[in-house]
């Protein structure tokens, strides 16, 4: 106890306790009760190894700076960078920022992820706690927290609120391959034929196809910034079976291309940019093709041009197209290991996962239970 220089008598209550390296620690506070409670549970943190003093701690903030710093220097994808360090400036550090890492707690975790879901989406609340995992799982390694307090920490989504694949229906890619034409028509062969991703095929050589054998060889990706690498992981390196006609087009294609090891190439011999093929390649086909739709803002709204009319856009995305290569290989009923590989995914559980809905065919289904039961209930 001890008296202001008013005169005013104060006291309060000092937990002391010894860490795991020997050393005698100690903490203040104001009524008694909140001491023992506190010191009970860092004794027990203690005994566990899992005890972090405060004055050890480093805020979530600064552990964000040494996670990014960490993943940069194990060469991690730079498309990969930029999106943990969108989620660590727009939805960590805002709100648990200056939380100290040893001090955050689950709780604090479950309203962080249901505020994100609430005001962006579940999507976002997924992405952002996989970060918040991976930056707890560092500041564990290197000393600054006990335990991961996010790792039983799940963001839920319902199959009714997972938004369904677009997949363009056979007349749809009809219209789209009538009206296109030259490298655009090409690049839709491969993509609906053969399902690469719009990287991949923005890093495809003309070594990589095999046109006597038919054969696409998947052995590169071009990143969003045009730097050629090879694909995100090792089951992005396959190849693909290609179909005759495609192999027929890519022959006259190849004789009126001007030299160089792309087949999809920029006018300075670049791989072609994601946003110019997006915006000057594709969504100008669609419309062309009829394949469009109303465009929207950012609360659902369709938009009104200038003119008063509706503004059009492009009714998909590129990767809707590597969703109709899928779509139709399951249609002619290519097998579940196929699927897997040809579409570069690390295992069939993805596959069924992203795709499995596809796999439904009630009549089909009907067909082989009977015939699998006629010989023993006919009479």
């Amino acid at each position: 106890m001890w008296s202001t220089s008013e005169g005013k008598a104060c006291s309060a209550w000092q937990a002391s306790y010894t860490d795991a390296s020997g050393r005698r620690r100690t903490k203040q506070f104001v009524k008694k009760r909140e001491a023992e409670i506190w010191l009970s549970q860092t004794r027990v943190e203690v005994v566990d190894g899992t005890h972090v003093p405060e004055r050890v701690s480093i805020s979530i903030a600064e552990m964000a700076d040494k996670w990014l710093g960490r993943l940069r220097q194990d060469g991690r994808e730079r498309s990969t960078l930029k999106s943990y360090e969108e989620i660590v400036r727009l939805h960590l550090a805002p709100r648990l920022g200056w939380t100290l890492v040893s001090k955050l707690t689950r709780s604090q975790v479950e309203h962080w992820c249901d505020h994100l879901s609430a005001s962006r989406s579940k999507a976002t609340a997924k992405k952002s706690l996989v970060a918040l995992k991976a930056l707890l799982n560092e500041a564990v390694r290197l000393g600054f927290a006990g335990r991961n307090v996010a790792s039983s920490v799940r963001v839920k989504i319902a199959a009714r609120e997972r938004q369904a694949l677009a997949v363009p229906s056979r007349d749809e890619l009809r219209r789209l391959l009538d009206a296109a034409e030259g490298p655009i028509r090409c690049f839709l062969l491969l993509a609906i034929t053969c399902g690469l991703r719009s990287s991949e095929l923005r890093g495809l050589q003309w070594g990589d196809i095999d046109l006597a054998r038919r054969l696409v060889h998947v052995r590169r990706r071009a990143d969003q910034w045009n730097v050629l690498g090879p694909p995100k992981s090792a089951a992005g390196v396959r190849t693909i079976p290609l179909p005759v006609p495609v192999c027929l087009e890519l022959e006259t294609f190849r004789g009126a291309c001007r030299d160089g090891d792309l087949v999809f190439a920029s006018s300075s011999g670049t791989p072609i940019s994601p946003s110019n093929l997006a915006r000057r390649m594709f969504k100008p086909l669609q419309l062309r093709a009829g394949v469009f739709a109303l465009h929207r803002n950012d609360k659902g709204a369709p938009v009104v041009g200038s003119n008063g009319e509706w503004w059009l856009t492009g009714k998909y995305k590129l990767h809707a197209l590597r969703h109709a290569a899928a779509s139709n290989w399951i249609a002619a009923g290519v097998d579940l290991k196929r699927l897997q590989v040809w579409l570069g995914h690390s295992s069939v559980q993805m596959t069924i996962d992203r795709y499995g809905h596809l796999m439904r065919d009630e009549h089909r289904d009907a067909e082989l239970v009977n015939s699998a039961s006629q010989d023993l209930l006919d009479s």
